[in-house]
């Protein structure tokens, strides 16, 4: 940011668009000068080579094959790895800075060309030179991040400066246009006639000045959309194995039959590279990619990816397959193409584009592009390296391609991954040819790689020997036992290193364990010998494998320098020489050319993953321990007081101050400059804030804690501080910490547990990139669930925006802090991401909130929101028991509502609630408003384990979908729903008995209206095609066994049953007398559990008087022509009730099935006397001739 000045320098006399086009000039002059200083010295012979350089393209693959060529005019000469390869970063810099050059320096614009060429030009003279190549081979070989880091970040720099000047430029010219078209307009009357006759003069110009344009455009566009396809840079993993590779080696499988005839194949073809742990597939592959890249042809193209195991954004298969397009897309071969070929190229990309990249246009972008090539190098390293589904994808896309691609053109398809893919790759692939590595060609590799990581080591003292002739003993010993392994010989050399004398080495040369876990053990107990590092290592042993993108060098330092819980990071706590880390680590991890930290190989993260000896436990590594350590410190690292301004706010300074002073300029200023972006939301910023003014009462640049709460704002620095630049980790830590697990422990960490509170409380304007605050993340979430309402409850919308943590300064004014809505879209984040610790923390705040007195008037809301929270949070990953901390907050009529719910959308675990305190208002087992509310309640008591409990998911899932109103339709096709079974379905029983049958029927009797148009639809439909009709409600529709058509048949009697007696008041009496024939003929009803007889008999039967026909009718197809002894209780619930109600007709009829009972004999009671007076034809003649209406008759006829 430039500072405000309140003078101008002496340039400022004249505009500053002529200041700035003065200082282009001078560079201008300057680079142009500098660049003819250094032609001036060169021979006639070297300037034609720098004109033939010239003409060279320089993209990416440019450089690996200048590289390449230069370490061919070493080869003889020198042993030991690749030395130009270093360069590659350094001239891949220069590579991405020289089109800044061309826009920069319009008026030579050969200039980049120039510099580019004069660059290679000065190292292919340097690489002849013998006595200045041996200077640069010692800087090259040594850290080249040390030897030439400065110039790299010089460059890096430059380019931004370039970038900028660029930009600023382009807003000075935007302005003088603006002012010129200004001008323009006011004299076009005076100079339209004159401009006419030369449009007329010059027409074809124009006209050719406006192709320009039109190509200029589309060429702007299509960058944009290769751009857009991925950010993924897939070089570094290349440079890196490029560098770990011998001089001399990975060559042999040039010579191969194999190799040969996939490379000089007249067709499409596939080759797999595959092999044991640590033989070289990797490096084995760089070799060939490099082979490839230097002899291509015309119409000849690599494109290549190395899968990371420890860089999650390659591990993705859509990532592979868009970078692979994108390399051969943004290469020079396509921007050669003719005007045709390379139209229908931009339809596809924007047709990709337009379908968000889809397989589907992503395969079509493949086949188009092949078009243009006669051969297609698609190179992939570590297909083992992603899930078995993942692997199975990207080889069935590719698969496809190659089926579409039309002949005569070509791809040429080389993976490479351990044996355990062979199967999927022979299955999905046509034509496999198989390439072995860790056998006798790669053994002569291995020797030649040993007798130089040997003659290096004793170079540089870190082996010593007295005997001249151990070197040998030493090569040959490893040679007999390498089993093919390079990274068994690197690991065994280095524990040779160690030893303390020639008779030590001889004795570790005779003991040296032959497989890579046993070295491994032997490694780790070097590490441990040295007490002094066990600490660091562990935690960079914890950082590098819980990180999701590699982390610098220098990101590392302060990692390691940070303890969990820390208030400040000073530059005296960082670790001291942190490029002896490989060393500290004994070599299992390493610092790539990209300056990137890693496990040396993908086995030893394995092997730290896999439980160790008890010996070496202490370095063994488990994932989760990792993921959630890694979290911890990044609350903590963003946390520290280092960032406080960057992040708007500060620790607290005085223990002792509770008040809240807002900066209201400050937050003018922050409101305009989000909403208007870019350097004119800066100005008008600025303008706001000086036009509001700061708050009178905010204390200068201080910010102040109260407990856990957020009381004040800073009056400046809103937006990210300088100071954070200085800071490398803070990158790593402000856009990851949310996707860590945060598993943190209220009681044993409560510092860091209290930071993270406050980090969800930030307002949205101090976003660090969460996705919560992003509208197209929570545009996408909406679109998922529905509505806000489908997740937060009715009535919402008008409290989503309140301020959850309502805490007021002296003058009653709200704090600005999160919103309850961004509250719950952080639960939901975590939901997705099953992220127990940040659920459980976004819990736990809202159940503080509903804990202040001020928020009182949200309880209602709030209620729902934690009620919902606490059923659907990750209960077995919960590291503070928030259920019983939040007891006394929940709703036990809300909590077995949503319980049964959570059931229903599947979750696998809810922890035994303690009762006490939350049973005052439950009345479940009194009343039953909705079916399993029993159930649900009993499970507070019980807990639930799906696995456990299986038969309780479809039953919710079914109550749910009944309970929430949904279709007819709907609840029709849940026999297509994968996660049911019919078996399952079938067999599911609650606590109380009660099946899947009584759960639809108490939630049709519950909302019979929303399936009146149905069942009437079915009732009177004459013609229903059978290959249509699974069944009213088809829940067992697809299946052909007999007993399950029968329940089918059932089910369908049941519910028509029902519908006709609802539709007897519109349709008469009829239909129920036809549904019921039907009924009986077919198999009568549906089997169902004595309390939903009773309610059937309750909601509908005994709401009108039916003729005897029909009781008799409903009491068979109920309850069969005799009374089974399971349905004897109902059947006696139901008379006593018909009774009651005057339903003399229906109590007959259920009582005529009824067998006497002992009570009923020896007349007990008074309802002994009824029962007794219902079997006495006459007493039946006097109920059924009075009226209903006429209630007094019960009474009468007991006591008669």
């Amino acid at each position: 940011m430039i500072p405000h000045q309140t003078s101008r320098p002496p340039c400022a006399a004249s505009s500053a668009g002529d200041c700035a086009q003065s200082k282009r000039s001078k560079a201008v002059t300057e680079l142009e000068n500098a660049v003819a200083q250094f032609q001036a010295t060169l021979t006639d012979d070297d300037r034609k080579r720098l004109q033939g350089l010239k003409a060279l393209p320089h993209d990416a693959q440019s450089i690996i094959v200048f590289t390449a060529e230069l370490d061919m005019q070493q080869s003889g000469k020198r042993r030991g790895k690749s030395i130009a390869s270093r360069l590659t970063s350094f001239l891949q810099i220069v590579q991405q800075f020289t089109p800044i050059i061309d826009t920069y320096i319009q008026s030579n614009p050969d200039i980049s060309a120039i510099i580019w060429s004069s660059i290679k030009l000065t190292f292919m003279l340097t690489f002849v030179l013998q006595a200045l190549a041996n200077q640069v081979w010692k800087a090259i070989t040594g850290s080249f991040q040390t030897e030439i880091r400065t110039y790299v970040e010089d460059v890096k720099a430059k380019a931004e400066d370039a970038q900028c000047e660029i930009e600023l430029a382009k807003a000075q010219a935007d302005y003088q246009e603006q002012q010129q078209q200004t001008k323009e307009r006011q004299n076009a009357s005076d100079y339209r006639r004159q401009l006419s006759a030369w449009a007329t003069k010059y027409s074809a110009a124009m006209k050719d000045l406006q192709d320009l344009k039109e190509q200029h455009s589309k060429d702007k566009k299509r960058v944009k959309l290769i751009n857009e396809l991925t950010s993924y840079n897939f070089m570094p993993t290349f440079n890196s194995m490029r560098n770990k590779r011998h001089m001399g080696t990975a060559e042999w499988c040039f010579r191969t039959t194999e190799y040969r005839e996939w490379a000089n194949a007249n067709k499409s073809a596939v080759l797999h590279i595959t092999g044991k742990i640590g033989s070289g597939k990797t490096i084995l592959v760089s070799s060939i990619i490099e082979r490839l890249c230097c002899a291509p042809g015309s119409r000849q193209f690599t494109s290549f990816f190395f899968l990371r195991f420890d860089e999650s954004k390659s591990l993705s298969s859509t990532t592979v397959i868009r970078s692979c397009l994108q390399q051969l897309l943004a290469s020079p071969l396509i921007e050669s193409l003719e005007s045709g070929a390379m139209s229908d190229l931009d339809d596809s990309l924007q047709e990709a584009k337009s379908s968000l990249f889809s397989a589907a246009s992503l395969r079509l972008l493949f086949t188009t592009a092949s078009k243009n090539l006669d051969d297609w190098f698609l190179v992939i390293d570590g297909l083992d390296e992603v899930d078995i589904i993942r692997q199975i994808g990207l080889l069935k896309f590719l698969r496809d391609v190659l089926d579409q691609l039309p002949e005569p053109h070509r791809i040429k398809l080389l993976l490479s991954s351990r044996e355990t893919s062979s199967s999927d790759i022979d299955r999905i692939l046509p034509r496999v040819t198989r390439l072995y590595t860790g056998r006798k060609p790669t053994s002569a590799d291995i020797r030649l790689y040993a007798e130089d990581i040997i003659t290096n080591k004793i170079s540089t003292n870190e082996l010593i020997v007295t005997d001249p002739g151990l070197e040998s003993e030493i090569i040959e010993a490893i040679h007999r036992k390498e089993k093919g392994m390079f990274l068994w010989v690197f690991l065994t050399i280095n524990d040779i290193c160690s030893r303390k004398s020639d008779k030590d080495i001889r004795r570790a040369l005779q003991d040296i364990p032959g497989d890579l876990p046993a070295i491994f053990d032997r490694t780790l107990g070097r590490i441990a010998a040295n007490k002094n590092n066990i600490t660091i290592v562990q935690k960079a042993f914890t950082l590098i494998q819980a990180s999701f993108e590699p982390l610098t060098l220098d990101q590392l330092r302060e990692a390691l320098s940070v303890d969990i819980g820390q208030q400040s990071l000073d530059h005296d706590d960082l670790i001291s020489g942190v490029d002896r880390l490989p060393i500290w680590c004994e070599n299992l991890i390493c610092i790539e050319a990209s300056d990137t930290v890693h496990f040396s190989h993908h086995s030893i993260q394995k092997y730290l993953l896999t439980p160790g000896s008890e010996s070496f436990k202490e370095f063994h590594l488990e994932r989760g321990t990792c993921d959630r350590f890694m979290g911890a410190l990044c609350v903590t690292y963003i946390s520290l007081d280092n960032f406080q301004r960057a992040l708007g706010f500060t620790r607290k300074c005085n223990t002792n101050s509770s008040h809240m002073n807002i900066d209201i300029g400050g937050l003018a200023e922050q409101t305009i400059r989000t909403a208007v972006g870019d350097s004119i939301g800066s100005l008008i910023g600025r303008f706001t804030r000086e036009a509001v003014g700061p708050s009178q009462t905010t204390s200068p640049g201080k910010v102040r804690w109260n407990g856990s709460r957020l009381s004040s704002f800073p009056r400046h620095n809103f937006g990210p501080s300088q100071s954070s630049e200085e800071y490398t980790f803070f990158n790593y830590a402000s856009k990851h910490w949310y996707k860590h697990q945060l598993g943190i422990d209220s009681n044993d960490n409560e510092a860091t547990w209290r930071l993270l509170g406050q980090i969800l409380r930030r307002p949205r304007q101090y976003s660090q990139g969460e996705p919560w605050f992003q509208p197209a993340w929570t545009k996408a979430v909406s679109e998922i669930i529905g509505n806000d309402v489908l997740f937060f409850g009715p009535g919402f919308d008008s409290y989503r925006e309140t301020a959850v943590s309502l805490e007021t300064d002296e003058n009653g004014r709200l704090m600005n802090t999160s919103t309850l809505r961004d509250l719950c879209y952080v639960f939901i984040y975590a939901i997705q991401k099953r992220n127990a610790g940040l659920a459980c923390r976004v819990f736990m705040l809202l159940v503080e909130d509903y804990k202040r007195p001020a928020n009182r008037r949200l309880h209602g809301y709030l209620s729902i929101i934690i009620n919902r929270m606490a059923v659907n949070k990750f209960h077995q990953s919960c590291e503070n028991r928030c259920l019983s901390r939040a007891i006394l907050q929940l709703s036990h009529v809300d909590l077995v509502r949503e319980l049964r719910a959570a059931v229903a959308s599947g979750i696998s675990y809810f922890p035994p609630l303690d009762q006490t305190g939350v049973q005052q208002d439950c009345t479940c087992g009194r009343r039953t408003e909705y079916p399993l509310r029993e159930e649900m309640c009993q499970l507070l008591k019980t807990g639930y384990r799906r696995h456990e409990q299986p038969y309780l998911f479809p039953l919710a899932v079914l109550a749910e979908e009944l309970d929430t109103g949904s279709s007819v339709e709907r609840l029709r096709t849940l026999n297509h729903d994968k996660r049911f079974d019919v078996e399952l379905m079938l067999s599911s029983k609650t606590r109380l008995g009660r099946s899947v049958f009584d759960i639809l029927i108490e939630g049709a009797l519950t909302d019979m209206q929303r399936m009146q148009v149905f069942l009437s639809e079915r009732l009177y439909s004459q013609v229903r095609p059978r290959d249509q009709d699974n069944g009213l409600f088809g829940l067992l529709g697809k299946s052909s066994e007999t007993e399950h058509i029968r329940l089918q048949r059932q089910l369908d009697n049941t519910l028509t049953f029902l519908g006709a007696v609802q539709a007897a008041a519109t349709h008469g009496i009829e239909v129920i007398e036809s549904s019921l024939a039907h009924c009986l003929e077919t198999g009568g009803s549906v089997p169902l559990h004595k309390a939903t007889i009773t309610l059937l008999f309750d909601k509908i039967l005994l709401q009108n008087r039916w003729p005897t026909s029909i009781c008799e009718g409903i009491v068979k197809v109920i309850f069969g022509e005799s009374l089974v002894p399971d349905y004897e209780e109902a059947n006696e619930t139901a008379l006593s009730r018909a009774v009651h109600s005057n339903s003399w007709e229906l109590a007959i009829s259920l009582i005529d099935i009824q067998p006497v009972s002992t009570d009923e004999r020896e007349a007990v009671c008074d309802f002994s006397y009824i029962k007794h007076a219902l079997r006495c034809r006459d007493c039946r003649g006097i109920a059924m001739q009075m009226p209903k209406s006429k209630k007094k008759w019960t009474f009468d006829l007991r006591t008669n």
